[in-house]
């Protein structure tokens, strides 16, 4: 559920200002990676290091990145 809410700082919660547990959307990545059959070495944190390659390939500043 997203969040319209200055109340707290989360973008993604479960229930109104209890932000998701880090590990629950990992092991949610986890098993959509499986049953999509891609590779087991995807990983969530996967997803930060491909947004920051392809931000320095467009040229954004790595002060930036």
């Amino acid at each position: 559920m997203m969040l319209d809410d200055k109340k707290n700082n989360f973008i993604y919660v479960r229930v109104p200002g209890i932000k998701l547990n880090e590990n629950l959307v990992s092991k949610q990545f986890k098993k959509s990676v499986c049953a999509a059959r891609l590779d087991d070495k995807i990983h969530f944190h996967t997803l930060r290091h491909s947004f920051a390659s392809m931000l320095v390939q467009s040229s954004v500043s790595l002060y930036v990145v």
